[in-house]
């Protein structure tokens, strides 16, 4: 019974790993859309959900940067992974910017 109790915990963890990081990363990407939208209304950006994180979706060069601003608003408050997540993003959007 002892031997179990580690690897069930090892599941659990990995369990709650596993549905919370998305949602962390979700949240974090819809916040940056809306901050998107509000430096630039007429950008056409939005925050599409759907997948394992939703995807923000970006019809404009002009939505672009506004989106390259919000993300460097939101990477400063963004705990670790999500601002290691944010800051890639960024990186690949100011290439094809």
């Amino acid at each position: 019974m002892l031997d179990e109790r580690p690897e069930q915990i090892g599941d659990y963890m990995e369990s709650i790993t596993g549905s919370l990081v998305p949602a962390a990363i979700s949240a974090w990407l819809q916040k940056v859309a809306e901050r998107a939208k509000e430096l630039c209304p007429d950008s056409g950006v939005e925050f599409v959900p759907g997948g394992d994180f939703g995807e923000i979706s970006i019809p404009t060069k002009e939505g672009a940067r506004c989106v390259i601003d919000s993300l460097k608003h939101h990477e400063k408050d963004a705990p670790d992974l999500v601002k290691a997540i944010l800051a890639a993003y960024r990186a690949r959007l100011e290439r094809q910017a």
